[in-house]
């Protein structure tokens, strides 16, 4: 199941919206995209290049929203770097 499954804008089960970045129920952040889920690392690094790589919805984190470049990867390092509250 590829996380763009997983995440639907405007259609997603079990996650909430925060300025515009869905977050999967039990994760930290929009950043927090692999396990363990409530703490960032080198998975979600992995994982955000993946999905960023095969223009997975998961690492369309800026507008504009359906175009992947570098200003979804500035968001996702904005991101990542607020950390895990």
């Amino acid at each position: 199941t590829k996380l763009s499954d997983i995440i639907r804008r405007n259609t997603t089960i079990g996650a909430e919206i925060q300025d515009d970045v869905f977050i999967i129920a039990g994760s930290c952040n929009g950043a927090d995209l692999a396990a363990p889920f409530g703490e960032l690392d080198i998975n979600d690094v992995v994982a955000f290049l993946q999905a960023f790589g095969t223009e997975d919805d998961a690492a369309d984190l800026d507008a504009p929203f359906g175009e992947w470049d570098i200003a979804d990867v500035v968001e996702f390092l904005r991101v990542f770097g607020n950390g895990c509250p």
